[in-house]
């Protein structure tokens, strides 16, 4: 089987959209994060994520260890998303890729490569533009093991008002991917 990647132009220009938005925004980073999300909801095929809901083209894998939860994520180059409001302080580990990190006004953007660990903190939420495919690991200390208590005890319960009702995280792989077999 070979796939093959095709960048579309309206989603490239999107990125830069978002880059050049997040660089001159006056807006809290709350507010400006929401807008984000706003805007990724307008690109056509953008996907919605709902509370422990697995969207294709970013496979999670859970795994869990006495006292741990460990959560591991592939995100495809070119895709872009935004994080949940994180409730508690852990570790990630950036084990392949490369990507861009918004955080807040003062940090601006950020890009990450391969290897690379940091911390993140209570309140965290980011915006991620996927430059190559990239695997980012968290780990959760909690003996928790169904994954809705886990999404709970680890995120905020926020709802942002500027997209449709009962949507939650909007997520869209900036690809076109087409599969043909040998």
């Amino acid at each position: 089987m070979v796939e093959v990647v095709v960048p579309d132009i309206e989603a490239a220009n999107t990125i830069l959209d978002i880059i050049a938005y997040t660089s001159n925004s006056t807006l809290a980073p709350k507010e400006l994060i929401d807008e984000v999300e706003a805007r990724i909801m307008k690109i056509q095929g953008a996907e919605f994520q709902g509370r422990c809901e697995q969207i294709s083209f970013f496979p999670l894998r859970h795994r869990f260890t006495p006292g741990m939860y460990i959560r591991e994520i592939l995100m495809p180059a070119g895709a872009v998303l935004t994080s949940q409001i994180h409730k508690t302080e852990h570790p990630f580990v950036i084990s392949k890729g490369r990507l861009l990190v918004y955080h807040n006004k003062d940090n601006g953007w950020v890009e990450f490569s391969a290897p690379y660990s940091g911390i993140t903190y209570p309140g965290t939420r980011r915006i991620l533009i996927i430059l190559e495919d990239t695997i980012w690991t968290t780990f959760h200390a909690t003996e928790l093991t169904d994954l809705l208590e886990i999404e709970k005890y680890l995120s905020e319960d926020y709802i942002n008002p500027l997209l449709p009702v009962g949507t939650y995280k909007p997520m869209y792989e900036l690809t076109a991917t087409t599969e043909e077999s040998k």
